[in-house]
């Protein structure tokens, strides 16, 4: 029995050992190899699951693209046809091309022209390569550039030497020591006169100036001298009009209008070479017309262009007296307003002499005298109402005038619509310019209505008599 459990014992013992290196085999040897081929069989079933998911795309687009070689090959096979035709005719003008060097080659003309000697071929093939001769003459000469230039740069020089003299000489008359009162357009022709006669002299000295010191080819000298003077005379009218009509703003008006007649007169470029904005703008322009004209001068007449463009500056002449004259006595209060206004800040040079002008309405002196003390009271109410928000006003003015024109102005240079924006940037500073030109002129007019509503009934009648009188 001991022999028998200590052989059981060995047998355990070796059976335990056999079963531990059995076991070591298989984590060493046998599992990872059934780990790695359940991995390699995971690894194919994704493959083949992405392939058998692809499949039906695949099928779509092999159908596309057999529908599109269909469609191809129908499309070769019309071409095939058409380039089968085309070739029969081909074929059948050679066949009547060849018939006819046939008949040419037997011909009589042609024996006799190849047994012709003496023949220079390179003189006939110069003949062949050019047969016609141009010959070219020149209408309307102009020997250098400097002559073709000289109508734009005269014309630039009347325009400048028209705003300098108008920016240094007053527009207004002075009434200090007139006994005979004048109308505003006596006033306006009167000083109308000073500044057109300055303005012939200076188109006479331009004009003169170009011809003999600078010595510029001119045929008609006379006619240009001419010329020059009535280009002064209009360009005088317009400017004076400007500054008479809307004093600071009229004269920023002449300087952009100069601006923009540079590029838009035909002065340097042609007109066709430019954008289609100024393209538009050249026949209003009086510059274009002045340059013409000068140009006629320069190179000679060309049927009646000399006279036609100078009756086309008579246009801008009829304009410049319009606003002169019709629209300036109608703001000469405003202009009064904001004259008295920037003399206030003793920064800008202005004119006070509109003064003599600004008069209390009769349509004013009578409503205040025909109010009653209810009526002037419910206005005074309105007025302080108005006057309570008057500085807001007029701050957040100036602020929409400084940041809307600004927004337009990036606008304009971030964006491709430049032109759209570019309006919009002058119509945002115009229309902010306008509300506050309105909000200054209700504040002036309630200062000057209160002033009346402080005077007494006869006081009243008393000024109705004057405004009357003059």
């Amino acid at each position: 029995a001991k022999t028998t459990r200590t052989s059981l014992e060995q047998i355990a013992s070796n059976g335990k050992s056999s079963l531990q290196k059995s076991r070591d085999k298989l984590n060493a040897q046998v599992f990872p190899q059934i780990n790695q081929s359940l991995d390699g069989l995971s690894t194919v079933n994704g493959d083949l699951t992405a392939a058998l998911s692809g499949i039906p795309s695949t099928t779509k687009q092999v159908k596309q693209v057999l529908t599109q070689l269909k469609t191809t090959m129908n499309d070769s096979a019309d071409m095939l046809s058409q380039a089968g035709t085309t070739l029969e005719s081909v074929n059948e003008k050679l066949g009547t091309i060849s018939t006819d060097l046939k008949s040419l080659q037997s011909s009589y003309a042609y024996q006799k022209l190849l047994s012709l000697e003496g023949i220079d071929a390179d003189a006939v093939a110069d003949f062949m390569s050019s047969p016609v001769s141009i010959q070219s003459d020149v209408q309307y000469d102009v020997k250098n550039y400097g002559s073709g230039m000289t109508p734009f740069y005269t014309n630039l020089a009347l325009w400048v030497g028209g705003l300098i003299l108008v920016s240094i000489l007053k527009q207004e008359v002075d009434t200090d020591g007139l006994r005979r009162r004048f109308t505003p357009t006596q006033g306006y022709f009167g000083r109308w006169l000073l500044f057109i006669v300055s303005g012939l002299i200076q188109g006479v000295i331009v004009c003169a100036g170009d011809l003999v010191l600078l010595k510029v080819q001119c045929v008609h000298p006379i006619a240009f001298v001419f010329a020059g003077m009535v280009c002064s005379f209009v360009y005088v009218n317009i400017i004076y009009a400007l500054a008479a009509t809307f004093k600071h703003i009229g004269k920023a008006v002449a300087v952009v209008l100069i601006i923009l007649q540079i590029p838009g007169s035909s002065g340097t470029y042609p007109i066709e070479m430019m954008p289609e904005f100024f393209q538009k703008l050249h026949p209003l322009f009086p510059f274009t017309y002045g340059i013409n004209a000068m140009r006629e001068c320069i190179a000679g007449y060309y049927g009646n262009l000399y006279v036609k463009n100078l009756l086309f500056l008579s246009i801008f002449v009829a304009l410049s007296l319009f606003i002169g004259l019709v629209l300036r006595p109608l703001l000469q209060n405003l202009n009064h307003l904001f004259d008295r206004r920037l003399d206030t800040t003793e920064l800008m040079l202005c004119e006070t002499a509109t003064a003599e002008y600004q008069r209390p309405t009769m349509r004013m002196l009578i409503r205040t005298l025909a109010r009653d003390e209810v009526a002037k009271q419910r206005y005074l109410d309105r007025s302080v109402k108005f006057e309570r928000n008057y500085s807001k006003r007029i701050k957040y003015g100036f602020l929409c005038m400084l940041i809307i024109p600004l927004v337009f102005l990036i606008l304009m240079f971030s964006l491709d619509s430049k032109l759209v924006f570019l309006v919009l940037w002058i119509v945002s500073l115009i229309a902010l310019s306008v509300y506050l030109i309105v909000v200054e002129y209700i504040h002036d007019k309630i200062q000057r209505q209160i002033d009346l509503n402080g005077l007494t009934s006869d006081e009243l009648m008393q000024a109705i008599k004057e405004n009357k009188s003059r």
